[in-house]
């Protein structure tokens, strides 16, 4: 679920330097196809299509100056991709101007949110694990601790026992000397 935030926050942020930018009707075609290629991967994520699809968007950036802007979104991802997209910011760099600083800091949070999102995963399934073990271990322990408690009353009844029987022997020996 934090991976549809990051994803909606980022979307958010590349909408509003798009608007900065000025909207036409390419930019909106731009949008769905950002959105599309996100979608894809959040559903398939290790699929050849959804990499497929971010290689393609990756070479529309060398392109269009309006995808690259969208490119954070897409590759939140799919940072390995980044490097055509880096070909795309070195082939817009003249057309972009002053606007590169924003561009580049957008890829910046891209990549950061995204390596947050994955540290976050790793912790949470190391978390699952961690509680499953040691529910696991607290199970044993318990059977462990029931199964010393039997052997303790077993030993303490047959210590009662080799008791009764010396105390038992010994009237029997002293009433058969008495006797």
């Amino acid at each position: 679920m934090n991976k549809l935030w990051d994803k909606f926050l980022l979307g958010l942020s590349c909408c509003a330097f798009m608007l900065a930018e000025g909207t036409d009707p390419s930019n909106i075609t731009t949008l769905l196809l950002a959105v599309i290629c996100s979608a894809i991967f959040q559903i398939k994520p290790s699929s050849t299509v959804a990499y497929l699809s971010v290689i393609a968007y990756s070479s529309l950036c060398i392109f269009s100056k309006e995808a690259l802007i969208l490119a954070p979104l897409v590759l939140y991802d799919a940072f390995p991709a980044m490097v055509l997209t880096f070909i795309g910011v070195l082939a817009n760099i003249f057309t972009l101007g002053k606007d590169i600083f924003p561009l580049v800091a957008l890829f910046l949070v891209s990549f950061t949110i995204s390596s947050r999102s994955v540290l976050n995963e790793k912790l949470t399934k190391m978390l699952i694990n961690t509680r499953d073990n040691s529910k696991e271990l607290t199970t044993q322990l318990v059977e462990k601790n029931k199964a010393m408690q039997r052997n303790q009353d077993y030993e303490i009844y047959l210590a009662t026992l080799k008791e009764r029987n010396r105390i038992a022997r010994e009237i029997h020996d002293n009433v058969g000397h008495m006797l």
